[in-house]
């Protein structure tokens, strides 16, 4: 792949994106399974494929900016635990253009910085969770109680990457109130799952793992806010 220099214009408008989105603080909405949330008045604008700039200090900062505002966008679509799924998908395709310019970009330069690598990671990690969770909330999308649960603890599992940065590490200051109410709700929704009974085994093995890895992500946030700092 033939690298491209940036026009300068694109890295300050990244930049600049950057620094406007990490401003805006997150808003948690109440848990409830039959409320909606939409970004119909939400505009990203158009993405472009990312230009990986040709010195490798420029481009290192290029791509640390590029990936926080990405992941921006990304969890801003479940916020509040809510996916608007149309939406998403709108702009779903163009975020993988993006990132596999970026994966490009540090592969090419090379770019061996460690928080560069694992903010790649942690935010292709949640790009896919997106992307697969929309598949999963078209298809189960019948109102029956276990369908309901199903989008739930789905929701829940996005809801919970919005509580990292972008490099993966916890960021839950003001929200240690959000996890204990997010564990009681998990145990509510795992207790009423069960005693569901005829289930394809599908939605079951579906839910369990979806579960499991809400538990673990919590107990893993929870962790992280009562160690010393």
């Amino acid at each position: 792949m033939k690298v491209m220099k940036s026009t300068g214009i694109r890295f300050l408008f990244i930049l600049a994106a950057a620094n406007l989105c990490a401003s805006i603080s997150p808003h948690f909405l109440e848990f409830n399974i039959s409320s909606r949330l939409t970004a119909e008045n939400t505009n990203w604008g158009e993405l472009s494929v990312f230009w990986c700039p040709l010195e490798q200090r420029e481009a290192a900062l290029a791509v640390e900016h590029l990936l926080n505002f990405l992941f921006v966008i990304i969890t801003a679509y479940s916020k509040g635990m809510f996916l608007s799924m149309d939406e998403f998908v709108k702009i779903a395709e163009s975020i993988g253009q993006e990132l596999d310019g970026i994966t490009a970009c540090v592969k090419n330069s090379p770019l061996e910085d460690s928080f560069i690598l694992k903010q790649l990671k942690f935010v292709t990690l949640t790009y896919t969770a997106h992307l697969e969770a929309t598949g999963y909330l078209h298809y189960y999308d019948l109102n029956t109680t276990s369908q309901q649960l199903l989008r739930s603890i789905i929701k829940l599992n996005l809801y919970l990457l919005s509580l990292h940065d972008s490099s993966g590490a916890p960021l839950i200051g003001g929200h240690e109130n959000t996890l204990s109410r997010s564990h009681a709700f998990l145990k509510i929704w795992g207790n009423l799952f069960q005693k569901l009974t005829d289930l394809p085994l599908g939605m079951k093995v579906l839910f369990e793992s979806h579960y499991l890895r809400a538990q673990n992500t919590i107990l893993y946030l929870e962790k992280s806010v009562s160690q010393p700092r």
